[in-house]
């Protein structure tokens, strides 16, 4: 296998940046400033002008984000036709309830209407950014026709997609690898965005991959987990895991070599040049955490430490962290006494309140740490810290205050008047399925899931609001007799 990929910002020898050449055929990218961020670009765009086969990896997260659970059902549907990915920065459309899905679906079905009138789950959507914010999902939606006419297939295009997706990066991150298959030449082209909340079993990462390879999709999907494990999910930034977690693989076969339709020589030159670019990406997520810099991570080198290692189920810290844990990891078995306003960590010792501050997002934040002397000293530092955390490293911890509204609103939605009413609502909802089953004899509705769950808040809405104008209604004619 000849192969090739671009330079890393830590180990590789110089090598040229991305060329034309080296972008897939039958591939093209754009990108553009929708609005979701202050400044800079937020919106990206990829596109197979042909059907793909498809394979992706997500979050193993338990709270995964409307995006995530729509690319899943996507990928299920159109496994061997899929044609695009599109992708927003600045808000990770997570914990926004229903919002979220209706977010990721108007996007899909935009960009399938505007690309020739595909079906939607030919699409799939990813979002990386702030959570718990409701996604404006009305710009993506105005910005999505003039993103796709913009498209091209050329490495300026690439260069500014791999922006457009950036958060909290300090540089776009990309790589490209070239092998042959029967005298073809075949490319895959990936690029990554990622800096903190680097855990095993990936993170706040997204990382896209495409490929003008013909490979079957049960070995598309096998390759990319094999590789995904030893390289996205063996690195470690800070310990904080995330919920938007995505690597996608497209591969439309428009190099013209052979189908790729078992284990042989073919397939493994695709893994090991898949791997390289997965390998090259994965090190500079490392290369550019929140708490490392180009400088450390070669010092690190130097020492012998090494930043790629084999995933393992039953994950602990080892030497190729980045370095000590999080600010924002806060473990389940780190309690909080109200009285006396304190954590207790694992290993029974205290985390004393410290300062109060407003984070980036305006989120009043209250911080809690151990005193100096505790942690270097912890027989369970280990869980913590990691190995290369200097000696006066300690825990440190964050809870949110929540606002005075919330804390209200909680507290009215537990009395007796609101369990009241949503009884109420929940018994409006069930009359049209009795009605329908009573007088048509047929079932109530044909399906499950969350059309279920959307039919019936339908049926809610309507009976809802045509049993109040009939009570205005009766009002009115009443007051109007009167007079």
């Amino acid at each position: 296998m000849k192969s090739q990929q671009s330079k890393l910002p830590n180990q590789t020898s110089a090598s040229r940046r991305i060329s034309n050449a080296d972008v897939p055929r039958g591939f093209a990218y754009s990108s553009m400033a929708c609005g979701l961020k202050k400044s800079g670009l937020d919106l990206g765009l990829i596109v197979s002008e042909t059907p793909a086969t498809a394979a992706a990896v997500f979050t193993t997260n338990r709270v995964k984000a409307a995006p995530v659970i729509t690319s899943q059902l996507h990928l299920k549907k159109s496994r061997t036709e899929m044609r695009g990915v599109v992708v927003n920065s600045g808000n990770a459309n997570c914990c926004t309830g229903s919002e979220g899905f209706t977010a990721a679906t108007a996007t899909t079905l935009k960009v399938a209407k505007e690309l020739g009138k595909l079906r939607p789950t030919q699409i799939m959507v990813c979002s990386t950014g702030v959570i718990g914010v409701p996604l404006r999902w009305q710009k993506i939606v105005n910005a999505v026709p003039k993103l796709v006419r913009a498209r091209g297939n050329n490495a300026r295009a690439f260069t500014e997609f791999t922006r457009a997706i950036m958060t909290t990066d300090s540089r776009p991150k990309s790589a490209w690898a070239k092998f042959r298959v029967g005298g073809k030449e075949v490319r895959i082209l990936g690029c990554t965005k990622g800096a903190g909340m680097i855990q095993p079993k990936m993170a706040t990462m997204l990382a896209f991959l495409a490929t003008d390879a013909s490979v079957s999709p049960a070995l598309l999907a096998r390759a990319l987990r094999s590789v995904v494990n030893g390289t996205f999910n063996a690195i470690t930034v800070d310990g904080d895991t995330s919920t938007n977690d995505t690597v996608t693989l497209l591969a439309n076969g428009e190099s013209g070599a052979r189908k790729i339709t078992r284990e042989d020589a073919a397939y493994k030159n695709f893994c090991g040049a898949l791997e390289e670019v997965c390998k090259s990406l994965a090190l500079q997520i490392v290369a550019d955490g929140d708490f490392t810099n180009h400088t450390s991570v070669k010092a690190a080198e130097t020492a012998g430490v090494s930043f790629y290692g084999s995933w393992q189920e039953t994950w602990r810290p080892t030497d190729y962290d980045a370095c000590g844990r999080g600010p924002a990891f806060i473990a389940s078995a780190f309690t909080y006494d109200a009285e006396r306003d304190i954590y207790l960590c694992p290993a029974g010792e205290k985390l004393t309140y410290y300062a109060i501050y407003n984070d980036a997002n305006g989120v009043r934040r209250h911080a809690y740490r151990t005193a100096k002397s505790v942690c270097s000293s912890c027989a369970s530092r280990d869980q913590c810290a990691s190995k290369k955390a200097p000696a006066s490293w300690r825990r440190k911890i964050t809870r949110i205050e929540e606002p005075a509204a919330t804390i209200a609103f909680k507290a009215r939605m537990m009395t007796e008047e609101a369990k009241q009413i949503y009884k109420q609502r929940s018994q409006i909802a069930e009359f049209p399925h009795a009605w329908i089953k009573q007088r048509c004899g047929l079932r109530q509705f044909r399906c499950r899931g969350r059309w279920k769950a959307s039919m019936e808040a339908t049926w809610a809405c309507l009976s809802y609001n045509i049993t109040r104008w009939f009570c205005i209604r009766r009002k009115l004619d009443a007051a109007a007799a009167a007079v």
